[in-house]
């Protein structure tokens, strides 16, 4: 099955995802009793291909960060919402999501902290934060 602990994420294709989704809407479930294909969906909320939060710069960082702060792949999507804001050289908004609390302390925050921009930019928002 899709939620085995066996199956990797990544080799779920579109069509299998839409047809979980068509299902579960049938059986009048809730998604999220499908981690792996809450997850697909969230990641594709955040940020898909061309469309997606991040990407239709619908939410600020900071409302993206409110959505996945508290849900338990928090890093995943951290790292997914980050990656994409620095693809499209938007440093300043992935430096808004690392310098929240609870984003400090995710392997996220790390990988990012030898980026001398974007070490600037939080050292700015960190200062501004009351």
């Amino acid at each position: 099955t899709i939620d085995s602990a066996d199956v990797d994420i990544s080799e779920r294709d579109d069509d299998e995802m839409r047809m979980v989704e068509e299902l579960l809407k049938s059986l009048k479930e809730d998604i999220r009793c499908c981690p792996h294909a809450f997850f697909k969906m969230k990641t594709e909320w955040i940020a898909a291909r061309n469309t997606g939060v991040v990407v239709g710069e619908e939410l600020s960082p900071e409302q993206i960060c409110d959505h996945i702060e508290d849900e338990p792949n928090h890093e995943d999507c951290l790292r997914i919402a980050v990656n994409r804001y620095l693809k499209a050289n938007r440093k300043f908004e992935a430096a808004r999501m690392l310098v929240r609390p609870k984003t400090v302390r995710t392997r996220v925050y790390e990988s990012n902290r030898n980026d001398k921009q974007l070490a600037y930019l939080i050292s700015l928002f960190n200062d501004v934060e009351p």
